[in-house]
């Protein structure tokens, strides 16, 4: 079995772990190997996608977390923050927010290494993200009392494992 084929096999024992820590059964069978496959569930009324690719880096994960719609009014102001944050989570090295242009909507992703989660850690970085979210569509991040150090970004925002 090649690494890649070995990774596949640890993200479908891993979408089985969160199967488990939900309450649901393991799934029946697996999915044909494609390049990409996804576990795709809701999480406190929002979308996420738990990304497995096995083209590129086999062994790491992509989560995203769709946070919404990003409104008209004041658009400019919300993506210069979100460019502010990118650059304050780019120490990070793992997570950033994206713009699905088709959907118009804010993403928020986090790569992390696939053989460091079980399925209670994953849904665990998957409920802060909500929480992110969650806050996101309170205030867009646009605070008043925002400073350049934290742009914004309440304390417990960090990065995820």
């Amino acid at each position: 079995m090649t690494d890649a084929m070995k990774f596949r096999n640890d993200f479908f024992i891993l979408v089985d772990d969160v199967c488990k820590e939900l309450g649901y059964p393991p799934r029946p069978s697996r999915p044909e190997s494609d390049e990409v496959v996804a576990m795709e569930m809701e999480l406190d009324g929002y979308p996420f996608a738990v990304v497995h690719s096995l083209v590129t880096a086999s062994d790491r994960i992509l989560i995203e977390c769709r946070f919404g719609v990003l409104p008209e009014e004041n658009r400019e102001a919300i993506l210069y923050r979100l460019l502010h944050l990118n650059y304050a989570l780019a120490d990070a090295g793992a997570s950033v927010f994206c713009f699905d242009s088709e959907l118009n909507q804010i993403l928020y992703t986090n790569n992390c290494e696939l053989t460091t989660q079980s399925g209670q850690s994953l849904l665990g970085a998957m409920t802060q993200m909500s929480w992110q979210a969650r806050q996101w569509n309170e205030s867009y991040f646009l605070e008043a009392k925002a400073n350049p150090t934290s742009a914004g970004f309440p304390a417990e925002f960090g990065a995820l494992a």
